[in-house]
């Protein structure tokens, strides 16, 4: 809408009860959100030596150097590998050398970058700088910090998969056709065409073994009520994971994920 003097009217922001400005809500994941990129960053500066930095690397148990005039200053990166190409490379080259004879130029990005944008860039590089919205540099992700950022988010994905495979061998145990799957399995109401256990969730698995004519045709040799309580706190688990909740996986969750699993692979080595 236009004002009396031509100019468009701004829509005021919407508020919450309080008269307060909501929230802004960020969509998807930044790199700026992973831990590395918000901690102390172990520098040097232009005026040092190779053996100064390579000496602050082995005792900081770091892989990357940023040269730093100051907070908002950067002058290169260094890094074992290009401390090594540029001894080798060099006839006459010293430890006792300005560092600027092995530095490279820095990848910088913004705390805001998104996540999958990030990820390309820290494998090229080795490592990247992380800039807060001061412009000054808040951290550094490296290759290493990557991999092990990865490997806390896929573990949960990777024991859910390994939990679905592991009963649905257990459940094959019964022998069941295609026709007891939809009668057990499926909701009445549902239009859903099942051939297999593959084509089952792991909420249908549950429904299937909650009843009494199929649990008894699976051979497991513990509980019924304890074995779909602790199933149905690994469903509850699983939802609230594959719904990419905000909040990190517990620790608690990913022992329960693992016991239940231990479970699950205790009956497929065994034979009832």
């Amino acid at each position: 809408p236009s004002t009396a003097n031509g100019n468009a009217a701004k829509t005021p922001a919407p508020e919450h009860s309080e008269g307060k400005p909501a929230e802004t809500i960020a969509f998807g994941i930044s790199i700026g959100q992973l831990p590395q990129a918000s901690r102390e960053i172990i520098s040097v500066k232009p005026q040092q030596t190779l053996r100064e930095a390579m000496t602050i690397m082995m005792t900081k148990g770091v892989s990357h150097l940023p040269i730093l005039r100051g907070p908002r200053d950067v002058r290169g990166m260094l890094s074992w590998k290009g401390v090594g190409k540029s001894l080798l490379l060099s006839q006459n080259g010293s430890l006792d050398d300005p560092i600027e004879t092995a530095s490279v130029d820095p990848k910088i990005l913004p705390a805001k970058t998104p996540y999958l944008e990030a990820v390309p860039e820290i494998l090229k590089f080795g490592a990247v700088l992380i800039q807060a919205k001061d412009k000054t540099l808040s951290g550094i992700v490296t290759k290493k910090d990557l991999g092990q950022h990865l490997y806390v988010v896929a573990r949960p994905f990777v024991t859910l998969d390994e939990i679905e495979k592991g009963l649905r061998i257990l459940i094959n145990r019964g022998l069941f056709t295609a026709e007891e799957l939809r009668s057990l399995a499926l909701d009445p109401k549902s239009p859903r065409n099942v051939a297999s256990l593959k084509d089952l969730t792991l909420g249908e698995l549950q429904r299937l073994i909650e009843q009494d004519e199929a649990w008894e045709r699976i051979p497991t040799g513990i509980a019924k009520k304890t074995f779909i309580s602790h199933l149905d706190e690994v469903r509850m688990i699983r939802n609230k994971f594959m719904h990419f909740d905000p909040e990190p996986i517990s620790e608690e969750a990913e022992k329960t994920l693992k016991r239940f699993l231990d479970l699950v692979r205790g009956f497929s080595r065994h034979s009832f």
